[in-house]
């Protein structure tokens, strides 16, 4: 459009800007961009709970580049901007390398900053409500539940089995873990729980000793109890979980499941 553009400025005789252009955006197969390739409104990945600093950097990155720095902040962009290291061939949006921004930018933040942010994504995008208690839960464990995230989204995902209510909703396809055999081993297991000193280490160590004694690998004593606790097959290190969830509350959450399935 640029030479029709040119054509307005000399008609109402104004003064002609310098116009630079940045290349253009495909998806990361080299493709036109479209929808299939995440060609959707910012307002969409405000939704999937990227931090705007981090979706900022990444933008910033499509047809422009300074030396080889990949993440920065935009006060850093400003500093470093210059016409001349605008690249000449189409960028390519990565979903993958946008996750990777947006992870780095989520290791950045103070904890405090982070736990703000995250309950306002979760008020304003998923009309939850975090209350007190489990902020301050939050607050205490952000640091470990950020390894596994790399948006506001996958933080709430992953601080879920904090913040669910007895009793735990199991789900699909798990259930198969909470056979006879593995209920069996959970009622032992359960004794153990009530006897140990509650650190992590000293989880880790009774759940070490606990499967040897069992004759069984980790996996099989670990993937029944996180789904007793959590509902689900995937959560943070299983000591980390008990420790965080509590004596009291992790017994509980057994107990449930125990009692639903002996009825």
């Amino acid at each position: 459009n640029t030479a029709r553009q040119i054509l307005i400025y000399r008609a109402m005789e104004w003064k002609l800007p310098t116009f630079a252009h940045l290349p253009l955006i495909y998806g990361a197969d080299g493709t036109k961009l479209s929808k299939r390739h995440g060609a959707v409104g910012v307002s969409e990945y405000e939704k999937m709970g990227f931090p705007p600093n981090a979706f900022n950097n990444y933008l910033a990155r499509l047809g422009w580049s300074y030396k080889n720095e990949e993440y920065f902040t935009m006060e850093e962009a400003i500093n470093w901007f210059s016409l001349k290291n605008i690249g000449k061939s189409p960028a390519r949006f990565d979903r993958k390398k946008l996750d990777s921004v947006s992870k780095y930018h989520l290791n950045l933040m103070g904890s405090n900053e982070l736990v703000k942010n995250v309950i306002s994504f979760a008020n304003t995008e998923e009309n939850r409500l975090i209350s007190n208690t489990h902020e301050t839960i939050l607050r205490n464990n952000i640091d470990t539940i950020r390894e596994r995230s790399k948006t506001y989204k996958e933080i709430i995902e992953n601080a879920n089995f904090l913040l669910v209510e007895r009793p735990v909703i199991i789900q699909h396809g798990c259930s198969d873990l909470l056979n006879s055999k593995n209920l069996k081993m959970l009622q032992r297991l359960t004794l153990e729980l009530s006897n140990v000193r509650w650190t992590v280490q000293d989880i880790e160590i009774m759940l070490s000793s606990f499967i040897e004694r069992e004759g069984t690998k980790y996996k099989s004593v670990a993937q029944p109890l996180r789904v007793a606790l959590i509902g689900q097959k995937s959560s943070p290190n299983i000591a980390s979980v008990i420790h965080i969830i509590g004596r009291d509350e992790t017994l509980n959450r057994v107990s449930d499941v125990l009692k639903v399935k002996n009825e």
